[in-house]
């Protein structure tokens, strides 16, 4: 089986969908660059996920590549780049997770 991991850049937007994450065999990174989390970080389920926080600079791309850069020898075999509020974007994301093998 390959590695998965779900890479959410996020500036304000609840990511408690990410949660579910390990039914799928997923692990999880969220960059943070809201400010208010920076101070307090203590809403993030930290056991289930992973969270970095960031400064608000660039926008999700410069997340993304963030991410690639400093995590370049250690890629996952499946990266899966997302926004926070990933429902704007795409509907059944775990469905689609779970199809990536």
């Amino acid at each position: 089986m390959k590695s998965k991991r779900l890479v959410v850049a996020k500036f304000g937007e609840d990511t408690s969908w990410t949660s579910e994450a390990k039914s799928f065999s997923t692990d999880v990174i969220i960059y943070d660059k809201g400010s208010e989390s920076v101070t307090d970080p203590s809403g993030y389920d930290i056991i289930n996920n992973s969270l970095v926080l960031l400064p608000n600079i660039g926008r999700e791309s410069q997340t993304y590549l963030h991410h690639i850069v400093h995590n370049y020898d250690k890629l996952y075999d499946i990266e899966i780049f997302c926004q926070g509020r990933v429902s704007d974007h795409v509907s059944g994301i775990w469905g689609n997770i779970q199809q990536m093998e």
